[in-house]
């Protein structure tokens, strides 16, 4: 398991997607802006401003509620932090009035509360 420790950009919680600023501060991930949309990992635990937190970068995590086994996970464009099935994703995209987004994979879901983390380069993509 590759866990890192990053000092916290905002308030961090636990199961949070999260993106490294080129502060060097960890923050919420969201597939709007490119800086946020380069997702490093999955927070394994809540720190506010200032403080460290561990990272899941590029293993199984296990803490997540929903998931459908096999379906690939994508980085939310509505909400920071979170994930999104393709077909969330699209239909966030669908009610978006801003024209370009970053599709961006996390990882894929193997039980409803773990996930395989295989991040991906947020590819853009436009309407």
């Amino acid at each position: 398991m590759a866990i890192v420790s990053f000092t916290a950009g905002e308030s961090i919680s636990a199961d949070d997607v999260v993106s490294l600023s080129d502060k060097g501060l960890l923050y919420k991930a969201i597939a709007t802006d490119i800086s946020k949309a380069r997702a490093i990992g999955v927070a394994i635990e809540a720190a506010s401003i200032g403080n460290l937190v561990r990272v899941n970068v590029d293993s199984i995590y296990d803490g997540f509620s929903g998931l459908v086994p096999g379906d690939q996970q994508y980085l939310s464009l509505t909400v920071s932090g979170s994930l999104a099935t393709y077909s969330v994703w699209q239909s966030q995209f669908n009610s978006l009035t801003i024209s370009g987004v970053f599709l961006t994979a996390v990882g894929r879901a193997l039980s409803s509360t773990a996930l395989d983390i295989e991040l991906s380069k947020p590819l853009y993509v436009t309407k």
